[in-house]
């Protein structure tokens, strides 16, 4: 029966690589070159990252998304949108849209811009004049104006009430009769 050596030898290994060497240095050598050609053939995108509050006026995340992706549509079709020029939009690579967890109010933008890092600014400020300039939400925001305004005149109306009832009531406390009659009569 013969024994097998499952030992390894580290200066047979050694042996091994110093003698395959050349082989390694030459495979090393090339991943590198081919890594360092990709990385700087591959075209340069930028992303930028806002985050948006939406204004208390009834427009939930849901609602706001789908404004701002059938803009998005839109621009991936090349339609020109919300002052979205042609140039600008062959920059944008993506856009992303995504509400921050645990808020009904706030969201994340995403943009991927080919070639100028400031263009990401420029596409964020469209994005928000589209928003504001949106017939939706610009109803929307007319419906709680109005309902404020309601409230507000409301308000006022409480208030006056108030104020002459308190006035009635200082009045009928600084004469003797304070509650309108005489117990004794």
């Amino acid at each position: 029966m013969e024994v097998q050596d499952d030992e390894i030898n580290l200066i047979d290994l050694w042996k091994v690589i110093w003698k395959r060497k050349s082989l390694i240095i030459a495979l090393t050598l090339s991943f590198a070159i081919l890594a360092l050609s990709v990385s700087l053939n591959s075209p340069k995108v930028y992303e930028g990252e806002a985050v948006v509050a939406l204004p208390k006026v009834g427009i939930g995340f849901v609602e706001t998304k789908t404004i701002t992706d059938a803009m998005l549509k839109e621009l991936k079709r090349g339609n020109p949108v919300a002052g979205f020029e042609e140039t600008l939009i062959k920059k944008i690579s993506d856009v992303k849209i995504e509400q921050i967890k645990g808020s009904d109010s706030q969201f994340r933008i995403l943009v991927s811009i080919k070639s100028e890092p400031s263009a990401a600014y420029e596409v964020f400020n469209k994005m928000m004049a589209y928003m504001q300039g949106n017939e939706y939400v610009k109803k929307r925001i007319d419906i709680e104006k109005k309902t404020i305004e309601r409230n507000v005149s409301e308000t006022r109306q409480t208030i006056e009430m108030a104020e002459k009832t308190r006035t009635e009531a200082v009045r009928l406390m600084s004469t003797r009769n304070p509650v309108g009659f005489n117990p004794v009569d």
